[in-house]
């Protein structure tokens, strides 16, 4: 087996040799550039692989639907290879138009509402589809006749899956969807068939897949507690399925006491390109209990039954700037929201199945969104999303338009009929891009049936300044209140900066005006680091407020490390802050959490802290501690759970006590 490995890799080598022979000047000088300046980077990978040296020219015939197409160049590199998005759009037959001079690469994949664009920015590339940001690479080569560029963010970006068989000089391609080209290659090879009515069936009968629903992803957890002489009983259920046109989200929550206290049920569908809707900016409905649109930053307002129709970004707010997450979860779950590796917000869910981060203020350039959610034994879930903020648009004249009509605090199951709100909430926001990078909204919202109708409207411009710098500029007001509101967004040595300022006026309380500026600095300090500071002052007339806080953030391995803290002068002088740890240590997965008050003198006011033990493939054992200072109660816990696919059955004990 050592011989034939040998020669498979001679015989390898000497086809790159004789392919190299018919290589243009260009392509060759590009590699051998690649091959110096990644002299000293090892591959380790197959056998095959690991003769060619990075850097090395390749000649493959691009393969799809196991039929040759034709042959393009690649040059190897440390990860796969380097392919020029000239030839392969050429070869694949793609309508993608690539300006070297400009450094632009512009077109469309699959249908023609899928953009794909490429923009080099000295030293890196940026890839966008359909306008958001989706990566940023300098692995990349630019010669004469074409741009070669890393095959994984090809993948991201062309959504095409690429593999390489470097002994077959063969480049695999498997879209993800039907390309024109594919459809081509099919009618050529279909030939005509003349069937009788006699003539029996040449394959087998096969069950077809299709069916009017899925089976469902069902998450069901039922809690039985006993405490001295009280029982408790209560469930929740989390459930998501796919019908014929639709897909459905439930959400179930009652007790022995109450069957259903909480209830949410809704249906949703993205939108196919061909739909009237989608040339107005609108690629989804949603309908049942859901939450509405979002039209400014002085009203969230509550779920409600409804329906909606928004854009594919609707979870950013109108003004752009600003982002707002949310999801399902089980009751007693903790969620973390992580800002580019700072800890921003926590919540703690409770019976109504839902968590909630709003209003998030993005930074300038990349956003990793990272939330983490704890289950009560142990589980530990992630789940990651990237927003890339600028402030500019690529393409004037493009509209996204998201609008909702909801009953706010009323469900289709309902449980509880009362509202706050108004019997109807109609809300809507329309956003247009405009020349030179700018774009501007607008925002209304609506209340109907109350005793006093309820209005909010919104609008704002924003834009960007030489890709150095965002500034945004936004006015709301309703029945209560007026705001003008402006931000200024940049990075300095590569940390980000926003300085903002903000005048609210009360209409029915002018004592309540308000003055602010604020300043936020945020980036990553060496042994990675992440930090985040905040200074705002407030002038309300008669008094002001000075606020600091500052938050650090590290993570070591699987070990997560925050620290908050925060400062104010408002009259009164206050410090307090927290700090959390959480990770895997030596095979136990710890999260202890404290917080403390530094305004007279230092107390803890409470901490936590939690370990869990998978103890084999059907065992875990978790063990907890909790002081809360405030009303003097220690409280230990320690449950068992047996663990079977599928189902998770938990013994718990826990002592409560009061010192």
């Amino acid at each position: 087996m050592r011989h034939k490995r040998h020669i498979a890799s001679v015989s390898l080598l000497l086809l790159m040799s004789s392919a190299q022979a018919a290589l243009p000047d260009a392509v060759r000088q590009l590699a051998s550039k690649y091959k110096q300046l990644n002299a000293h980077t090892h591959v380790s990978s197959t056998p095959i692989e690991s003769t060619i040296p990075v850097g090395e020219l390749l000649l493959l015939t691009v393969n799809l639907e196991n039929q040759p197409l034709s042959d393009v160049f690649a040059i190897k590199s440390a990860q796969q290879a380097l392919l020029g998005i000239t030839t392969l759009s050429q070869v694949l037959e793609l309508p993608i138009d690539v300006s070297l001079e400009n450094g632009l690469v512009e077109g469309w994949i699959y249908t023609e509402q899928n953009e794909i664009r490429i923009e080099q920015h000295g030293e890196s590339l940026k890839l966008y589809r359909n306008g958001t940001l989706i990566g940023e690479t300098d692995e990349f080569e630019l010669a004469d006749d074409d741009l070669y560029i890393e095959a994984k963010w090809l993948t991201d970006l062309l959504e095409l899956n690429f593999q390489f068989d470097y002994f077959g000089q063969t480049l695999l391609t498997q879209p993800i969807s039907t390309l024109p080209i594919q459809e081509k290659l099919r009618r050529q090879r279909r030939k005509a068939s003349k069937v009788t009515d006699g003539q029996p069936a040449s394959m087998p009968e096969r069950r077809a897949n299709y069916g009017l629903f899925s089976d469902p992803a069902l998450d069901f957890q039922l809690f039985a507690k006993h405490q001295k002489d009280q029982d408790s009983l209560s469930y929740s259920m989390l459930a998501r399925q796919d019908f014929a046109y639709a897909s459905g989200r439930f959400y179930l929550y009652g007790s022995k006491e109450d069957l259903l206290k909480s209830s949410r049920i809704s249906f949703d569908r993205t939108l196919t390109s061909d739909n009237p809707l989608t040339s107005i900016g609108i690629h989804r409905w949603e309908a049942g209990d859901i939450q509405p649109v979002q039209s400014g930053r002085l009203l969230n307002s509550a779920i409600g039954r409804g329906i909606k129709f928004d854009s594919d970004d609707s979870l950013l707010s109108p003004s752009q700037e600003q982002v707002s997450i949310s999801g399902d979860i089980q009751p007693n779950w903790d969620v973390e929201l992580y800002l580019n590796g700072v800890l921003v917000d926590k919540q703690t869910s409770t019976e109504v199945g839902r968590y909630e981060f709003n209003n998030v203020r993005l930074q300038f350039g990349n956003n990793r969104l990272e939330i983490v959610k704890y289950g009560p034994f142990g589980e530990v879930a992630r789940e990651n999303r990237e927003v890339y903020f600028d402030g500019k648009s690529n393409k004037p004249w493009q509209s996204r338009l998201n609008v909702s009509l909801i009953q706010p605090n009323r469900y289709l199951l309902n449980q509880n009929e009362s509202s706050d709100l108004g019997d109807y909430q109609l809300s809507a926001n329309y956003r247009l891009t405009l020349p030179f990078g700018m774009q501007t909204y607008v925002g209304v919202s609506q209340s109907y049936g109350a005793k006093e109708d309820e209005g909010q409207f919104s609008t704002g411009l924003q834009g960007s300044v030489a890709n150095l710098a965002a500034w945004q500029l936004n006015y709301e007001q309703n029945d209560l209140q007026e705001l003008w509101h402006s931000n200024l967004q940049t990075t300095v040595l590569k940390q980000n900066l926003t300085f903002s300022l903000e005048k609210n006026s009360q209409k029915n309380e002018p004592l309540k005006n308000s003055n602010s500026a604020s300043l936020q600095l945020s980036g990553l300090l060496p042994f990675n680091i992440g930090y985040q500071q905040n200074v705002q002052y407030a002038d309300f007339g008669s008094t002001d407020d000075l606020y600091f806080q500052n938050q650090l953030s590290m993570r070591v391995d699987d070990i997560q490390l925050n620290h908050q803290f925060s400062w104010r002068n408002s009259g009164t002088l206050t410090r307090y802050g927290a700090m959390r740890i959480s990770g895997f240590i030596e095979g136990y997965f710890t999260k202890f959490s404290a917080s403390y008050d530094a305004s007279d003198h230092f107390d803890w006011t409470n901490y936590e802290l939690n370990i869990s033990k998978r103890l084999n493939e059907q065992w875990q054992a978790q063990w907890s501690i909790e002081h809360n200072a405030l009303n003097n109660i220690n409280q230990y816990s320690i449950d068992l759970s047996w663990i079977i696919p599928q189902l998770m059955l938990t013994s718990l004990y826990y002592l409560r006590q009061r010192e």
